[in-house]
């Protein structure tokens, strides 16, 4: 389909004697009668029915995919901070139990036998490096134990060896690209009129008196 369309932007370009798509506009259409314009509309039309199967179920595939890729993410934290070394990049039951005393401190004082919920599958992001800590992708078995873990996070402030571990939701490249937008639109808020808390929740930048 690609290859048919192209030809067909290629004859019209030749048509208005431009030497590039980009030069295409309607101030050069107005310049040929309708009989090319009219031929090169009705070829695009035919390209487009012929290959429409093709293109929704394309399109359909792949939000699919999306639709699966974020929901298995939503089952998923990054945290950063944790310590690395020899170690723990050895022995995976001790990486775990690591890992574990984390989501403790922040879970333990949100359920009511003070268990924290015990981590599905643990590992290192990245390559290794000894001069610093990889993040770590943690599974849960579900989303609502993540939404518990990141709408408490901030409990970890209140344990000395854990003030600079920090948790953040397994995004997907989409996901990443509109929190980064929010984040530099709270920036800009804060930039403007810091007498004011600002944060994002649900996909908004809101804000807060300071106390």
């Amino acid at each position: 389909m690609e290859d048919d369309m192209k030809l067909q932007i290629d004859k019209l370009m030749k048509a208005l004697n431009v030497p590039s798509s980009s030069d295409i506009s309607t101030t050069t259409l107005n310049k040929l009668n309708k009989a090319p314009i009219a031929g090169f509309l009705v070829d695009m039309v035919k390209i487009l029915e012929q290959n429409l199967d093709f293109v929704v179920t394309k399109v359909v595939k792949e939000a699919v995919k999306a639709v699966g890729q974020e929901e298995e993410k939503s089952k998923n934290l990054i945290i950063y901070g944790i310590e690395e070394d020899e170690d723990l990049e050895a022995d995976p039951d001790l990486n775990e139990k690591v890992m574990n005393e984390v989501v403790k401190s922040i879970c333990g004082l949100t359920i009511d036998d003070g268990l924290a919920p015990k981590v599905k599958a643990i590992c290192r992001i990245g390559q290794f490096d000894v001069n610093k800590s990889r993040p770590i992708r943690a599974q849960f078995i579900n989303s609502r134990t993540v939404d518990t873990i990141l709408k408490n996070a901030s409990r970890l402030k209140t344990k000395p060896s854990l003030k600079s571990v920090y948790v953040l939701p397994d995004r997907t490249k989409e996901q990443r690209a509109a929190h980064a937008k929010l984040v530099h639109k709270m920036k800009e808020l804060i930039s403007r009129d810091n007498s004011k808390h600002y944060f994002i929740r649900g996909n908004v930048v809101k804000c807060v008196d300071k106390k």
